[in-house]
């Protein structure tokens, strides 16, 4: 953290990844300079090191993403899945915090919240196999926590690939 500050590399611009241990003063001083730490879940118990508790980064109001190097390590590159680990890892985690984890948090970050879909703009299109569900809570725990696999496709001039 130390040679991160000297260089001037500390900053809202900054992810933290698989980082897996903090001091009180380094969430602090992370916190102080607006960096994101973002939390490889598979990755990290692949390294032996269980993966950071988010809901002590959200003490330190920090912003933190769930994320994964699935694809280099051999293990799942599905974040529901990623999110899932984290949320069976830390059960005081709300299902809501990890969905968060993988939409709203990582945007923060980018700087894209506010970017709507318009012409010219590429639409992912997710199909999920969900019972009808009235609570988002429900919804959200079936998509994070279901056994179902997931299919991904996208829409390309109105034809679904």
């Amino acid at each position: 953290m130390q040679t991160l500050e000297e260089y001037g590399l500390l900053n809202d611009k900054t992810a933290l990844i698989h980082c897996c241990e903090y001091k009180n003063e380094e969430l602090e001083k992370i916190a102080s300079y607006g960096c994101t730490v973002v939390v490889c879940p598979f990755s990290n118990i692949n390294l032996l090191q269980k993966p950071f508790n988010p809901i002590l980064l959200q003490k330190y109001n920090i912003n933190w993403c769930t994320a994964t190097d699935g694809l280099g390590s051999g293990e799942t590159a599905n974040l529901l899945s990623q999110a899932k680990l984290l949320g069976q890892l830390y059960q005081d985690v709300s299902v809501e915090e990890l969905f968060k984890s993988i939409t709203l948090y990582p945007c923060k970050f980018l700087d894209c919240e506010n970017i709507l879909l318009g012409e010219g703009k590429v639409a992912n299109f997710n199909v999920f196999d969900v019972p009808l569900q009235t609570e988002l809570n429900d919804y959200l725990n079936f998509l994070i926590y279901n056994e179902s696999k997931v299919c991904y496709t996208e829409i390309e001039r109105g034809t679904l690939l």
